[in-house]
This record gives C-alpha cells, sequence and structure tokens, in this order.
C-alpha cells in the first residue's frame, strides 16, 4: 500500500483488486496510513479467487460494514463472466459467484462427465464470445485447456442447491495423498484461524510412502511462541487425519509476487 502514497483523498463507494492486494487491504488496515481503505469504500469486489475467512470476518464486523460481491472471471477472458447476488448471512459471504445470465458455464469431472450434483467438486469450465481462441502458437497449451471450445479455468469448485458456486481451490494445487484429494485451501484457512499465525501455504511434497505429505508453511506474529508440533497437534484437532500437515516450516515471511500473492511455485522449488 506504500505505492499509494496520495491516496487518502480517494473517495471510492467500489473497491476492485486481486486476492493478494485485497488481503493487504483488509488485514492491515490498522497499519495503514492513508484512510482510503479506513473510510472510503462501502463494497469490495474481489476475482476469481474468494476472501478468506478472517477477511470476510472483518467486512462483515466493520463499521461501517463494507459488502463483498465477489465477480468470477480468469485472464484469457476479458470480460467478467459472473457476479454474485449481494445476499446476507454466513453461507453466501464465501461464495464466489453464482450463474447469470445465458453465458455457458458448467463443472466437470475429471473423466469429462458434466456434474449436476449438488455439493460435488469439478472443473469450472465456460464457454462464449467472451473467451479467448487460444494461447498465440502455442498448440500443447490450447489442447490442455480448450476442449470443444469449453474453456478450462483450473478452479475446483462446488455449487449447492441454490446455484451459489464455491471455490475449493486451484487444481493444480490439490495435493494426492495415499489416494486421497487434499485441497490445500481449506489447511490454510484453518491456519489462518489460529491466533498467532499471519501467513500461510500449504503445497504437496513427494512421499515415497504417500506419494504426496502435505506442507505446511507459515509465519508468526512478532513476540508470539509457536513450534511445529504445535501446529500439527492444531491441525489434528480441526482437519480430518488425512488432510492435516504432517510437516511444517515456521519461516519470517513467505515469497509473494509483485500483487501480495503467494507463490507457491517459489516454495516448492526450495
Amino acid at each position: 500500500m506504500s505505492a499509494l502514497p496520495g491516496a487518502s483523498c480517494i473517495q471510492a463507494q467500489y473497491y476492485a483488486a486481486e486476492s493478494g492486494i485485497r488481503q493487504i487491504a483488509v488485514l492491515t488496515e490498522d497499519k495503514i496510513r492513508c484512510q482510503w481503505v479506513r473510510a472510503a469504500h462501502t463494497e469490495i469486489g474481489s476475482a476469481r479467487q474468494v476472501m478468506l475467512p478472517s477477511q470476510a470476518r472483518y467486512t462483515r464486523e466493520r463499521r461501517p460494514p463494507i459488502r463483498n460481491a465477489p465477480r468470477m472471471g480468469a485472464f484469457p477472458r476479458q470480460t467478467l463472466s459472473h457476479c454474485h447476488q449481494l445476499r446476507t448471512g454466513q453461507h453466501y459471504l464465501f461464495s464466489a459467484t453464482r450463474k447469470s445470465g445465458t453465458r455457458p458455464f458448467r463443472l466437470v469431472a475429471d473423466d469429462g462427465s458434466v456434474i449436476d450434483k449438488a455439493d460435488e467438486p469439478g472443473e469450472i469450465c465456460i464457454k462464449g464470445h467472451n473467451v479467448m481462441k487460444g494461447y498465440y502458437n502455442r498448440p500443447e497449451a490450447n489442447a490442455e485447456v480448450i476442449e470443444n471450445g469449453w474453456f478450462h479455468t483450473g478452479d475446483i469448485a462446488t455449487r449447492d442447491e441454490e446455484g451459489y458456486y464455491f471455490i475449493v481451490d486451484r487444481k493444480k494445487d490439490m495435493i494426492i495423498r495415499g489416494g486421497y484429494n487434499v485441497y490445500p485451501r481449506e489447511i490454510e484457512e484453518t491456519l489462518y484461524k489460529h491466533a498467532a499465525i499471519t501467513e500461510a501455504a500449504v503445497i504437496g511434497i513427494p512421499d515415497d510412502k504417500m506419494g504426496e505429505e502435505v506442507n505446511a508453511v507459515i509465519a508468526i506474529k512478532p513476540g508470539e511462541k509457536l513450534t511445529e508440533t504445535n501446529v500439527i497437534n492444531y491441525c489434528k484437532e480441526h482437519l480430518a487425519a488425512y488432510k492435516y500437515p504432517r510437516v511444517v516450516e515456521i519461516v519470517d515471511v513467505l515469497p509473494k509476487g509483485p500483487t501480495g500473492k503467494i507463490l507457491k511455485r517459489v516454495l516448492k522449488e526450495q
């Protein structure tokens, strides 16, 4: 936020931000010198990634409260595909979007079949005039993400009975541990609820027995004391036996990109 020294003069009613920037604005508001985040906007628009519980609770409890209005999109598209219908309630607060209009939109299983059942995870696929025709001079990449005109976003989501979609995780981030699908986001949400943890990222690491093992990388608040064993025991209390991390690393800070998004690929390379 230091890149906006003159932002105190902005009086926006709507604030749209990528997930990393949004997290900085929401979670560090009390440390921000410019007042635009503190008092200006009344609605936050988020793209692709729904807010973490810590962010969403803040927007709901803040006075005056901020409405969270998620929008769904992906870089290979040029316009918005779906927009959240604003509703109150804990359930809707964590929804990424709701199907709107006539744009083709569906969830697809690994075998290519369309998922019609509620609460069953699948990959989001979209098509339409606003979806790209393909990557330039990259036929192999096109073959991976485009099938019969459908663009595979790489986002895993579920849909409830009312048609609200909930992002589970990125398909490429999913960990397969002993034959079970483990979604890092669920573990990260659990870690962020711990009072001593400020940053968290969960990745899969090679394991001879399980194929992949769950590895949590966290940063803790200054002055707090937390051990790897403490974190593992905490996760055991809140997660299924096959999901909790067996490996925990405590670092000073997690690697981030220009927008503040945690770079999991860097963690995997380390």
